[in-house]
């Protein structure tokens, strides 16, 4: 156990380490890019030469760096034989196919991936199915959002772990996922380091947010799961996934033709929406489905 921890402790440090030299080669390759450009526009030749020449040796070398750590990083993952010692499961969903196998290719050399998906539905049986320790989904996905397919999830598999992805940093759906118990939620945006980082703080039993979502006087104790959601105008799972459907461009019959519904169902589902949120016609509804993030 002791070595475990030890172990886990030096992965964190690697992985802040791996992002000051991703960086640092970002910084160097960049110079020496400008620096070429610069050569191209007029700069005197000897100049020229010189310049290239040291920016090109800078960022050799820092890539050089980067590439130690890195590797550093996959030895402390992997076990002694070099396959990761607990080879742990995970699901991948976006509804973006190139997110999902970037995602892919950098978690499959130190986990198991046992699938991907694309849509929440989707989602929602390949977890049910595969029980996988560990689910990477968007907050939104086409058919039924990330949020509510987590909330299915949750019901049936509370022990699978959760990590969200966003494109926004909007904390309502930050607070809406902690009141799932979602153990962790990152940016897109997010560089390599720190989704591994992600990814292994959250099988490791602890909770990680991305930095640049919430500021530091935002109070996690506060948003538990199962706490209410305040005075927020609060749609039901179907009605959330009538609402999104709508918004994705589906029109009644087809909404009504994907959920196995009768046409009248869905009416009364959008005449709830409309009730709820104060809104009086369909285009409205559309346009605070796009605001509030449904897709």
């Amino acid at each position: 156990m002791q070595d475990w921890l030890q172990k886990r402790e030096l992965g964190r440090q690697l992985a802040q380490e791996l992002e000051a030299a991703h960086q640092k080669f970002k910084l160097a390759n960049a110079r020496f890019l400008q620096i070429v450009k610069s050569g191209l526009s007029g700069i005197p030749p000897a100049d020229s030469r010189l310049n290239v020449k040291g920016t090109s040796v800078d960022a050799r070398i820092a890539f050089e760096e980067y590439m130690s750590v890195l590797n550093r990083f996959k030895q402390v993952l992997s076990g002694p034989t070099g396959t990761m010692h607990d080879r742990h499961r995970i699901l991948i969903a976006d509804g973006q196919v190139l997110v999902e196998e970037g995602l892919r290719r950098l978690l499959e050399h130190h986990y198991e991936i046992v699938g991907g998906v694309n849509d929440g539905m989707s989602l929602v049986e390949a977890t049910l199915r595969l029980k996988p320790d560990l689910v990477i989904l968007a907050v939104a996905m086409p058919l039924l959002g990330g949020i509510d397919a987590a909330r299915q999830i949750r019901k049936s598999l509370p022990r699978t772990k959760l990590l969200f992805l966003t494109s926004h940093a909007n904390p309502e759906y930050l607070r809406e996922a902690l009141r799932i118990g979602a153990e962790g939620y990152i940016l897109k945006s997010s560089t390599r380091p720190e989704i591994l980082a992600a990814v292994q703080s959250v099988l490791a039993g602890q909770r990680y947010i991305s930095r640049g979502i919430v500021g530091e006087d935002f109070d996690l104790s506060k948003w538990q799961p199962g706490k209410a959601a305040g005075s927020r105008p609060v749609l039901t799972s179907r009605e959330r996934q009538v609402l999104q459907m709508l918004a994705e461009g589906r029109s009644a019959k087809e909404v009504a033709a994907a959920l196995n519904v009768s046409h009248k169902t869905v009416a009364f589902h959008r005449n709830n929406v409309k009730r709820k949120l104060g809104l009086r016609k369909t285009v409205e509804l559309i346009k605070r489905a796009i605001d509030e993030g449904f897709i």
